[in-house]
């Protein structure tokens, strides 16, 4: 899934007749803008450098775009999660672990009817759904998290995760 930035930009790319290299099986190590004097790069023109951990480097003469997804983390605690049929961790509508009470999980690896949340909408909208619940149970104030739900970044009802009409 592509932030709607990164859509535009290969649309606009497409529509121009640019050509779009795609490098699959690459693990970025760092990017660089170079310059033709940086010896260690190996360019005959500025732009941008993607050197991979295998010492590939790759020129673009335009801002790369890295669709990378995510490594997940949750390996180390795995086994405080119980999985649905599809493999993802089964977590109550707070994004509370259903094996591990007070456990919560919050990134790529959290979906709904099977639908991964995608970052630039969903999962980072359910920060503050998990800060609330954990707040509440403490006791502790949890009116600033107004402020997040004034400007839409609290997502609560899962309606618009649903597989047949995810539109992001």
């Amino acid at each position: 899934m592509l932030s709607p930035r990164t859509t535009e930009r290969l649309e606009s790319a497409l529509e121009a007749g640019r050509p779009i290299d795609l490098v699959t099986d690459a693990r970025v190590e760092r990017i660089k803008q170079a310059s033709p004097a940086e010896s260690d790069i190996d360019l005959d023109s500025d732009g941008y450098a993607v050197v991979t951990e295998d010492g590939d480097r790759v020129r673009s003469s335009t801002p790369p775009i890295l669709a990378t997804g995510f490594v997940g983390g949750l390996s180390l605690v795995d086994d405080r999660f119980a999985f649905d049929d599809s493999g993802c961790p089964d977590l109550t509508d707070r994004g509370e672990s259903t094996e591990t009470p007070g456990l919560f999980l919050v990134g790529p690896q959290v979906a709904h009817n099977g639908q991964q949340f995608c970052f630039i909408y969903k999962f980072r909208q359910r920060f503050a759904v998990v800060a609330e619940t954990v707040g509440d149970r403490l006791g502790v104030d949890t009116e600033p998290l107004e402020a997040y739900r004034e400007k839409q970044m609290v997502l609560e009802d899962l309606e618009c995760c649903e597989p047949e009409y995810c539109d992001c």
